[in-house]
């Protein structure tokens, strides 16, 4: 009986070793490159800075090199134009740029002739009331997931003319 058992689980573990083998590899279209821009800014001293970089074909090798040679400005509302300087390959920065709550910024980027605008607006600064944290148990792993509760600000709530504060 012992013997039988060894001789299924033998049989068991070379069958599963050999199914699923088959690599598939999709025939996908090349496509030109196109440049890829990442800026960010928040009320933090040292935090703005801008990422330039190009997109590759699925199949290539997933190093990204970054843009050099770029110019990058943002300028907020108040016209006030805030040059950044290349700090290593396609990261630009800028150390005393600070954001505002309810200031408009506008990036323009300038690379190889081309010309790249964004316009964003900085939202209020929400404080929270509590950060709490939840185990969620689905498909048989358990999770855990922070959560924040908070108000929105007055004139500001999940209305349709509003900033759509997610909770």
């Amino acid at each position: 009986m012992k013997y039988y058992i060894k001789i299924c689980v033998l049989f068991f573990l070379l069958f599963a070793m050999n199914s699923c083998k088959k690599v598939i590899t999709l025939n996908l279209s090349s496509a030109a490159p196109k440049y890829v821009v990442e800026g960010s800014i928040t009320d933090s001293v040292g935090t703005a800075q801008v990422l330039i970089s190009q997109t590759k074909d699925f199949y290539a090798d997933n190093s990204f090199v970054g843009i050099t040679g770029a110019i990058v400005t943002i300028t907020n509302d108040s016209g006030i134009v805030t040059t950044f300087t290349a700090i290593d390959s396609g990261v630009y920065a800028s150390p005393l740029l600070v954001g505002q709550q309810n200031h408009t910024y506008t990036l323009n980027v300038i690379v190889a002739g081309q010309t790249f605008t964004a316009t964003s607006t900085m939202p209020t600064k929400v404080p929270f009331d509590s950060l709490f944290i939840t185990s969620n148990a689905s498909f048989g792993s358990a999770k855990n997931v922070a959560n924040v509760q908070y108000k929105d600000p007055a004139g500001k709530g999940n209305t349709a003319a509003s900033y759509f504060y997610r909770k």
